[in-house]
């Protein structure tokens, strides 16, 4: 398995460590978020780390070069997350991960092989009405 650390933004260069990466327009279920894309391994590791706060409808979609089951943890991990994990373009899972300073380390584990993951601020499934099921369309080619 791989562990994988999910994390968040921040501002300027060191608050704001994914401003280089691209974002693309992805849909769970009826909801458009914005997401930074994380397809690179060193990419995938750094995450959502150190970020202080997301936006609504913001967050990080992660990409695996094939189908794995993976662990995510929360070392850095200033926010609150909810994690969806994803495999063929169907939502197969939904955690959450919180702040190492309120939960010490902590780890999750994918719902089984799963292709991509996607973190948004924690509840935000919940109060979109996010379910296990639910696709996921990605408009523009991102594979």
């Amino acid at each position: 398995m791989n562990v994988v650390s999910m994390f968040l933004l921040g501002s300027a260069a060191y608050l704001f460590p994914n401003a280089h990466l691209d974002t693309k327009a992805v849909t769970v279920g009826t909801e458009e978020l914005s997401l930074f894309v994380a397809d690179e391994p060193h990419e995938r590791v750094r995450g959502l780390m150190n970020v202080e706060s997301l936006e609504d409808g913001d967050g990080m979609l992660f990409l695996f070069e094939k189908p794995q089951e993976v662990t995510f943890w929360n070392k850095n991990l200033l926010l609150s997350l909810d994690v969806i994990w994803v495999r063929g373009g169907v939502v197969i899972g939904i955690d959450s991960l919180f702040p190492e300073s309120a939960a010490g380390i902590q780890y999750i584990y994918s719902k089984g092989v799963i292709d991509s993951v996607i973190e948004v601020p924690q509840g935000w499934g919940e109060q979109k009405g996010i379910t296990v099921g639910d696709g996921v369309s990605f408009p523009q080619r991102i594979f």
